[in-house]
């Protein structure tokens, strides 16, 4: 009896081994997927962290740009004619201003471009119609210098067809 009475003993124990290694293996993966969550988590909200810091560079790099163009227009000695000789003039094509000398930010490749336009170099769409949305008449003149200057532009050569799907198939031409 006493060999059965060890034997079944050693069963159990066995058993009793088995159960506590399993539990053992079920707690360590628990922990690795803990880790492995704050682990992703954190690099989460690093990444978030970041893309704030970045949307915040951009914006006070925009508003130091546009404070730029500001002053270049105010430093205009003949503000009421608009030349090629004005101190903002050489910026009407998009180029690009040295950051590091003029807007003190000194970050290796970075490019800031500023466009500034004349008011009075831009066509006034609103000219082509006169009076009330439900009783405008078309401006004659304005209508005629936009048909001429998308003449010129080439539009009426391109042959596309309206892309707005609000007139399909047809080709709009100044005629």
């Amino acid at each position: 009896m006493n060999a059965r009475g060890e034997s079944g003993r050693s069963h159990v124990r066995l058993c009793e081994d088995g159960i506590a290694l399993l539990l053992v293996l079920f707690v360590v993966a628990l922990c690795s997927i803990l880790v492995v969550n704050m682990t992703y988590s954190s690099y989460l909200s690093s990444r978030l962290s970041s893309y704030t810091v970045r949307n915040l560079q951009a914006e006070y790099l925009l508003k130091s740009a546009l404070n730029f163009a500001r002053v270049l227009i105010a430093l205009d000695e003949s503000p009421r004619v608009d030349s090629p000789s004005d101190i903002w003039a050489k910026f009407t094509k998009g180029v690009a201003v040295p950051a590091d000398q003029y807007l003190g930010i000194n970050v290796p490749g970075l490019v800031v471009e500023i466009e500034i336009e004349s008011e009075e170099a831009k066509m006034p769409l609103r000219g082509l119609l006169t009076g009330d949305s439900a009783k405008a008449r078309v401006n004659k003149k304005w209508r005629d210098a936009v048909a001429r200057y998308f003449s010129l532009l080439g539009f009426d050569d391109d042959g596309e067809v309206d892309h707005t799907g609000t007139f399909p198939k047809k080709v709009f031409n100044s005629k």
